[in-house]
């Protein structure tokens, strides 16, 4: 009987080790600042766009990035990102993946406010397996008559992230052997 409740201690004890690493999602937030050059490419209102600049991370620091997209202007003041891909290179790994958004531009000023919500598809290294999203929002330049070359500044946060295949066996392995310790408690009692 000592070593069943022994045993039951031990194994409740990993499990709360286990669930905080479980359920929590490494997440990614922080800032970017890029260059981007537009080019008109089907007139009068589509666009492509390439873009490399740096940011930095809250969790896992500074980090390379480039982009390529579509602009569509849906009239003067308003425009959609479709067909977006985009690279992020930090020492530890990269993340990778696809992007759309949508924005407004000041026709005096020729400042754009916009949102991209990008899906987390791949990664190496640490980021190996990651999935998720994240929602980009911030302010940038864009000339509405021909070529555009700019700068963009932003701040991105995760919004949601799946948790490993591994992690969830692991934890699922322990909820059962833990079912299963107290079945053996009360058929023995």
């Amino acid at each position: 009987m000592k070593s069943t409740r022994y045993t039951l201690a031990v194994g409740f004890g990993m499990l709360c080790l286990m669930l905080p690493g479980a359920l929590r999602a490494d997440t990614i937030s922080g800032t970017i600042s890029a260059a981007n050059v537009q080019v008109l490419t089907t007139p009068p209102n589509i666009y492509s766009g390439t873009s490399t600049g740096t940011g930095n991370d809250t969790t896992f620091g500074v980090f390379n990035f480039s982009s390529a997209w579509t602009t569509t202007l849906t009239n003067p003041t308003n425009f959609l990102v479709s067909n977006g891909t985009f690279l992020e290179t930090y020492a530890t790994g990269t993340v990778s993946g696809i992007f759309t958004g949508s924005g407004t531009v000041d026709t005096s000023t020729e400042v754009t406010t916009f949102t991209e919500n990008f899906v987390l598809a791949s990664g190496t290294g640490i980021f190996a397996g990651e999935t998720g999203q994240a929602t980009l929002t911030g302010t940038g330049t864009f000339a509405l008559n021909g070529p555009s070359t700019g700068t963009y500044t932003g701040s991105f946060a995760q919004v949601s992230a799946v948790p490993e295949p591994s992690t969830l066996v692991l934890l699922s392995t322990s909820l059962v052997g833990l079912m299963g310790l107290g079945l053996r408690k009360r058929r023995l009692a």
